[in-house]
């Protein structure tokens, strides 16, 4: 049996030993398994900017093929967060925004969640 580390429902990081039941396969599942403290409390930056951009909007997007929706993505060439309305295959979408403006106001208001959530190190 080996030591691993989970964040519970309080966002607490705990010890917990791998049997192989049922708890820790959900766990697994869910990401939630980590070799290390430092891991776990990374995962839980992660988890903490993900809601907090996941708040920054209420937008649902319109497919009706006239309607723009932006979303913000971060260019690894430029190295910087970027607003578009346009495919980004540079890293994910996340939440969308009705005008381009509101997309520009969460980068301004939630840069640092943002980078957090890319895995931007800086």
């Amino acid at each position: 049996m080996e030591e691993y580390w989970r964040i519970d429902e309080d966002g607490e990081i705990l010890p917990t030993i791998w049997r192989g039941r049922e708890g820790d396969l959900f766990r697994l599942d869910q990401q939630n398994v980590h070799q290390t403290t430092k891991e776990a409390q990374s995962h839980l930056a992660y988890l903490n900017a993900l809601a907090e951009l996941r708040d920054s909007s209420d937008y649902v997007p319109v497919w009706d093929g006239e309607t723009q929706n932006f979303y913000v993505c971060y260019d690894t060439d430029d190295k910087m967060l970027v607003d578009t309305s346009t495919r980004c295959f540079i890293i994910g979408q996340l939440v969308w925004y009705a005008t381009k403006e509101a997309a520009e106001q969460a980068i301004k208001e939630h840069e640092a969640a943002f980078k957090t959530y890319f895995g931007v190190q800086e």
